[in-house]
């Protein structure tokens, strides 16, 4: 018997790290935390 892969779940924790990235990106070239807090939440960053 094969072992079964959640594919939801990959997806999922690739999609979290591909927002942490672009956050960490924007904070790397000096955009201030609060700003990036603002794009995350309107959704730029998703």
């Amino acid at each position: 018997m094969e072992p079964r892969v959640r594919a939801a779940g990959y997806s999922a924790a690739r999609l979290q790290e591909d927002t942490m990235f672009k956050g960490g990106l924007l904070w790397l070239i000096g955009i201030p935390l609060p700003i990036i807090l603002i794009l995350w939440f309107l959704g730029y960053l998703s």
